[in-house]
């Protein structure tokens, strides 16, 4: 399964806090980059000796790919589409490849050649919406992910990108009932989109103060995928909604400690030590979140609040 979180969480987390604050889920660890290397090495070789064979430039653009080498891949997929410009496997992996290199542009335009190739398959369709949903463009990205749904009904990773709109319009119960049909109906117990679902249907239902539910889907995420960072930090803002400071501090620090951060649970810190009355450890964590208000790149309306908030800690 694809997933832009995975523009979206190999690059970007949700907008509240996303989209600014860049992870990498690792996945397959050591044992499976050395086999990605034995492999890379011995393609090379039969490159070397063969370079009129065109195909092993695909190959190895995808171990390249998967190792994460992302100027490598696509280095060796432009020199495969030179010589099969038509092949639908070599654009949608070049697409792919520049959703992590983030050029959600060219990955669109990838992704859309490659469904010009082959419209009855519905990978190159699922890469284009995983992009999409992650951008700021929501109402065109709900139209492309219900459009390819009449297509591909079938398909309920749909469901899970059209869930990722709604929650980031604000349309917290659309989202709750397209996120829970996506997991559902997923047969995997411990892949990265469950893990997401799980959080984004938490993230909803806390938007609509439904904590107690809200809590027990984030803790559906963590048991699905512990490496899944942004979970402890959701976690711990609904402890707080819930009166536990102690849980609430102790997971988001975890998350902290893990090497996640997030400007949105700096504000949550910086209530927790406020109602502690903590004010030292309280202006730190808002002058942090309030910074990064001040940087961004339009007018937030968190700027009011973050010159109340300084003013109560921070004077």
């Amino acid at each position: 399964m694809r997933c832009a979180l995975i523009l979206a969480f190999i690059v970007v987390f949700y907008s509240k806090s996303l989209s600014q604050d860049s992870f990498l889920v690792e996945v397959g660890g050591f044992t499976k980059n050395i086999g990605n290397r034995y492999k890379i090495d011995s393609l090379s070789t039969i490159i070397t000796e063969n370079p009129s064979d065109y195909k092993n430039f695909y190959h190895r653009a995808l171990l390249f790919y998967q190792a994460r080498r992302a100027s490598d891949a696509l280095n060796d997929v432009t020199l495969f589409l030179t010589k099969a410009n038509e092949d639908y496997n070599g654009h949608l992996l070049l697409g792919k490849i520049h959703v992590i290199r983030v050029n959600p542009i060219q990955a669109i335009e990838e992704f859309e050649r490659a469904i010009g190739i082959n419209p009855k398959n519905p990978s190159a369709y699922l890469e284009k919406a995983a992009v999409l949903c992650s951008r700021s463009d929501l109402e065109s990205a709900l139209s492309f992910i219900n459009d390819a749904a009449k297509l591909f009904p079938k398909e309920k990773e749909l469901s899970f990108y059209r869930g990722q709109v709604f929650l980031k319009l604000g349309q917290f119960k659309k989202s709750i009932s397209e996120l829970m049909l996506f997991v559902n109906s997923t047969g995997e117990k411990d892949s990265l989109e469950l893990a997401i679902a799980f959080h984004d249907a938490a993230d909803a239902n806390l938007s609509i103060k439904n904590y107690q539910k809200a809590l027990v889907l984030v803790n559906n995420s963590i048991t699905t995928m512990r490496k899944f960072r942004p979970s402890l930090g959701l976690r711990g803002e609904i402890k707080y909604k819930l009166k536990d400071l102690d849980g609430a501090l102790s997971d988001i620090n975890q998350m902290i400690k893990n090497g996640f951060e997030s400007s949105r649970y700096w504000r949550v810190l910086g209530k927790i030590y406020e109602e502690r009355n903590d004010r030292k450890m309280a202006c730190l964590y808002y002058s942090k979140y309030c910074d990064f208000v001040s940087r961004s790149n339009s007018y937030n309306p968190e700027l009011r609040t973050c010159a109340r908030l300084l003013k109560l800690n921070c004077n």
